[in-house]
């Protein structure tokens, strides 16, 4: 996936929504973040997403929050795989009727992102300050998070066959069968919540490396 526009990249996971592991709209926002942190194609209408985050404060009147879009969505839903559908009607409305015009955008400062293109180093910038990138606490979020960074562009992606040798040495390590499952899955099953998991899986995937 090498999309243009954001708005590509939001039809694109709206009609693929098994890229973000779970329907969850923190996983959704954890997809989003991956898909912003690489090296290549800046997109024409980046900027968007900050002014979505504006727009969601002043429709739910959250002006002095600190909280993010996805944050004040899901606190206005029954659950989070509502607030995820209630994502997609609301980025519409904003996209189509607030954002309609993106050349009087341009203008408007885009904050600095880090961007990175090697599996490795991916990993080891979100082990030091995980809230920061993925938002929450949890390993399906860090899944959805990587296949965001993945898919943004698969041509340039570094180290990405360590995490299949991964979740291949961690099913032996398990004595498990593999079938249908995957790593974050098998991680957070022998976890007692998505905190542990997310620990859990930076402990085995350096014990991976250094097997």
């Amino acid at each position: 996936m090498h999309e243009n526009t954001f708005i590509d990249l939001i039809h694109f996971v709206k009609q693929n929504r098994f890229l973000l592991v779970k329907d969850d709209i923190f996983c959704l926002k954890a997809f989003i973040s991956g898909w912003f942190v690489r090296t290549n194609a800046v997109v024409k209408d980046e900027q968007s997403l900050e002014l979505f985050q504006k727009w969601i404060e002043e429709r739910y009147c959250e002006t002095n929050t600190v909280h993010s879009w996805a944050n004040i969505i899901s606190y206005y839903a029954e659950d989070e795989r509502i607030a995820l559908n209630n994502f997609f009607e609301l980025f519409s409305d904003f996209y189509y009727y607030h954002f309609s015009n993106i050349e009087q955008s341009k203008n408007e400062g885009m904050s600095e992102v880090i961007r990175i293109d090697d599996l490795l180093e991916l990993i080891n910038l979100i082990k030091k300050r995980a809230p920061m990138y993925i938002g929450k606490d949890n390993i399906y979020c860090l899944a959805a998070f990587i296949n965001g960074w993945y898919f943004r562009d698969t041509k340039t992606v570094k180290n990405w066959s360590l995490l299949f040798d991964f979740e291949d040495w961690l099913f032996k390590k398990m004595k498990r069968k593999k079938y249908s499952s995957s790593w974050y899955k098998l991680v957070n099953y022998y976890s007692s919540n998505g905190s542990e998991a997310l620990n859990n899986f930076f402990v085995k995937f350096e014990h991976y490396l250094t097997s």
